[in-house]
């Protein structure tokens, strides 16, 4: 508890409207969503859920932790006792880990709190009311707590912690926090509902749904790609250009002085036009949609090494006959992510991408000459962005194989044509 905290504390009895601030998460400016980072959560998720589902709630809430920059992030699951409901911490990830399988009462508890108002609830330094609080090593700055339902019934709440007085949660956390919470809630009631004799039948039905919702939740984003790289080419570069033609003309009218100003302007707009292209082909390449994967692949090699200062080698080749369009969004999407993995981590002087199709199966390989890392310890820790590749590949019936030393890092996928489980 801070010292102001303290002092508010001691001088009057601190009432439940004074620890409760969900008012101000409205006002206060929500951070910009990272949404690969998310999306390559959910699907580690959805992998987890088919793949070991008990292992899944932890994995959960070590993602929110992540995701929304959180000190701790704990699963409330509601409880009947003797003595009276209660609300257990059945699991916990972050500095309050060492508290894991503690209780609180239901009916004087930041979590009987929310599920009474039925929403999600912000609280300013708990402990100065719930006084249950006051040993929390480190202190709780701020909670954001969110009710779980299934089928109107309550279940129990996931939260996330602040301990630091320089985070403050905003509506983008209660947006990555409700999303959790509704996977959350999946995740319990499949776990009441197993039974050794359901087991094989309900993993096969889950692989299914699972492979449903990353085609859809894939082919969702790109079509929103799509729709705003259209809106940045037809709308944004039109402005720009009469804008340029404008100051053109007041340059050309103007006196002795301007000229060189109006100069200035000119190349800033061609700046913001050519980066409101690279955006536009970010988002969804144009090359990839016109002239198909190579060079699509070799304008983003070229493009990478220019802002990156590595130099990077790109061969494609497949034939003449264009690929599915799914196969070709997953090798371009790999690769921005395996080459922005370079760029950020690997300290490589060269960068290289080879792809290849054989018969049914096409190969890609990304390889630098960087640092490398321990392939073993970022198994048992893995990086969103490693989840995200192996996904990707999984859902086109590909492997994923990483090799790296202390002389570079190999990256090896292998993918299907005939096996995908999305399809364009």
């Amino acid at each position: 508890m801070t010292p102001t905290a303290q002092l508010a504390y001691d001088a009057r009895p601190v009432t439940l409207e004074d620890i409760l601030v969900t008012d101000v998460l409205p006002r206060r400016a929500p951070r910009a969503p990272d949404f690969p980072a998310e999306i390559a959560g959910l699907h580690a998720l959805a992998h987890c859920l088919a793949e070991q589902p008990d292992a899944m709630l932890p994995r959960l809430l070590e993602i929110a932790t992540v995701l929304c920059d959180a000190g701790t992030a704990g699963l409330s699951l509601l409880e009947h006792a003797d003595t009276g409901d209660l609300f257990r911490w059945r699991h916990l990830a972050g500095a309050l880990k060492p508290s894991e399988g503690g209780s609180t009462p239901r009916a004087f508890s930041p979590c009987g709190v929310t599920l009474d108002r039925g929403a999600p609830q912000l609280f300013s330094y708990p402990a100065r009311y719930f006084t249950y609080f006051d040993a929390a090593i480190p202190p709780i700055v701020e909670a954001l707590v969110i009710p779980i339902y299934w089928n109107g019934r309550a279940l129990g709440t996931i939260w996330i912690v602040a301990h630091d007085e320089a985070r403050r949660f905003d509506a983008e956390d209660v947006r990555v926090m409700q999303s959790l919470a509704s996977f959350t809630a999946a995740a319990l009631c499949v776990r009441e509902a197993r039974t050794a004799a359901e087991v094989a039948a309900e993993r096969m039905a889950r692989e299914d749904e699972r492979s449903e919702w990353l085609r859809r939740l894939i082919s969702g984003q790109e079509e929103e790609r799509s729709r705003i790289a259209r809106e940045l080419h037809d709308e944004m570069s039109q402005h720009l250009t009469c804008l340029t033609l404008g100051l053109h003309a007041v340059a050309h009218a103007a006196n002795d002085s301007r000229p060189e100003i109006l100069g200035r302007l000119q190349e800033l707009v061609a700046t913001i036009d050519r980066g409101v292209h690279r955006l536009s082909r970010d988002l969804r390449p144009a090359a990839l949609d016109d002239l198909g994967l190579t060079s699509a692949l070799v304008a983003f090699a070229d493009e990478w090494s220019r802002s990156n200062g590595i130099a990077c080698a790109c061969s494609a080749r497949h034939g003449q006959q264009r690929l599915p369009s799914a196969v070709e969004i997953t090798v371009y999407r790999i690769v921005q992510e395996a080459l922005t993995n370079v760029a950020r981590h690997a300290r490589a002087r060269q960068a290289s991408v080879r792809f290849r199709r054989h018969g049914d199966r096409v190969t890609l390989v990304v390889a630098d000459d960087g640092a490398g890392f321990d392939v073993d310890a970022a198994g048992r820790r893995p990086r969103l962005g490693l989840v995200g590749i192996r996904e990707r590949a999984a859902l086109l019936g590909g492997t994923v194989a990483i090799d790296s030393s202390p002389a570079g890092t190999t990256l090896s996928v292998t993918l299907s044509l005939s096996g995908s489980r999305i399809h364009a």
